[in-house]
């Protein structure tokens, strides 16, 4: 039983990515997931964006959320291109980051919670990272300055 049989597929087009690399897309597609964010937030603004644990979210309250978050990390200095490690766990607060880096133009790193320090060192000297978003329950893994001298800020 083919319950996808009439199920119609989006117009395709293949494109040159990564240097010499050619690969099928969809031909209409969001330029980015922030792009893609602000679409349902403006068509289903009152609808669930986020359901955890018994707490929903809608787009607009997270897109609230995440112009806030912006409007902080801007505030202390973080603008286009920087990048930011999230070494966040699978939490509503983690999409909220993410949304809030893509609105400033910031490229997220996000870091598996399994990573320990010499990891997290490692990675935020190899990418250059000026900032680090964690979760308050993992700060005692967080790289001291001398072993992650770039990360100039940090966010529980």
């Amino acid at each position: 039983m083919n319950h996808w049989r009439d199920v119609a597929v989006p117009q395709m087009r293949h494109e040159a990515l990564y240097g010499d690399r050619v690969v099928r897309c969809f031909a209409e597609r969001p330029a980015s997931l922030l792009a893609m964010f602000e679409r349902a937030r403006g068509e289903r603004a009152q609808h669930d964006a986020v359901v955890c644990e018994g707490h929903r979210w809608s787009y607009a309250k997270t897109g609230e959320a995440a112009d806030r978050l912006a409007g902080a990390f801007a505030a202390r200095g973080i603008a286009a291109g920087e990048r930011v490690l999230m070494l966040m766990g699978n939490r509503p607060e983690f999409l909220f980051v993410l949304l809030a880096l893509q609105r400033l133009g910031a490229i997220a790193v996000p870091v598996g919670v399994r990573e320990q320090r010499p990891g997290l060192a490692y990675i935020a000297q190899q990418c250059g990272a000026k900032v680090i978003v964690f979760d308050d329950a993992l700060a005692d893994r967080l790289p001291d300055d001398a072993e992650a001298p770039s990360l100039a800020l940090r966010f529980a």
